[in-house]
């Protein structure tokens, strides 16, 4: 899993773009992912599923929700619940996303901000490459192969 941020509302987008041009080529395979973009003025992010590119294995709604829920809304919910955040993020961490990772995104994506979180087959050296000159900050989590069996087999 590999989420690039970027300090643009628009660079998502366009990443989006170069990372359809590369998995039609070849060079990336994409399982899943979405685009996000963050308003400025808005109270949370806006996430969509990937469009320009050759999704090949998606991991469901669930996943991503319970991602996007861990990132960005579980601490106000801890907070008001009185719950241990720790336990989401052990939920998490059994399917390959551990503690430091959701912590690297939620710093890495805010307010007036986008990325993409894709969840790929290989390096993403390609996809870094191209995306270079929209400046991203890039936060990865290497899945096992028994880890992604494990989010197939709940979410997909």
């Amino acid at each position: 899993m590999t989420v690039w941020a970027f300090p643009e509302l628009d660079a998502a987008r366009k990443a989006e773009q170069t990372l359809g041009t590369l998995s039609a080529s070849g060079a990336v395979i994409v399982h899943d992912g979405l685009l996000i973009t963050w308003p400025a003025k808005r109270s949370a992010p806006q996430p969509r599923r990937l469009q320009s590119v050759a999704i090949t294995e998606a991991a469901g709604y669930a996943f991503w929700g319970l991602l996007l829920g861990g990132v960005f809304f579980a601490p106000a919910l801890c907070k008001l619940s009185g719950v241990d955040p720790a336990a989401l993020g052990e939920a998490l961490a059994g399917v390959g996303l551990p503690g430091e990772f959701v912590l690297g995104v939620r710093r890495a994506v805010g307010p007036g901000s986008s990325a993409l979180m894709v969840l790929s087959a290989g390096e993403p050296a390609a996809v870094d490459r191209a995306v270079a000159g929209l400046r991203p900050a890039q936060v990865a989590a290497e899945l096992t192969p028994a880890q992604r069996e494990a989010l197939y087999e709940v979410f997909g």
